[in-house]
């Protein structure tokens, strides 16, 4: 699986939340993570993942799948 994300909005997530995008990305790797889908987003699927981060820190991941 590839993960990217826009490096701006990761900057911006930091010093806003203290959570790098690489620490909120271990989150879709914890096996007892609770997902859903988020039916108001109106521009592409996404998704909602609420779970433990390699850190030890709950966190609430959204993403969206592209491509293959």
């Amino acid at each position: 699986m590839e993960i990217e994300y826009d490096s701006n909005k990761a900057a911006s997530n930091l010093a806003k939340h203290d959570i790098s995008f690489a620490e909120a990305e271990t989150v879709l790797f914890d096996s007892n993570a609770l997902g859903f889908e988020d039916y108001d987003s109106e521009e592409e699927p996404r998704w909602v993942l609420l779970g433990m981060s390699s850190q030890g820190r709950l966190l609430i991941v959204v993403y969206t799948l592209r491509g293959e």
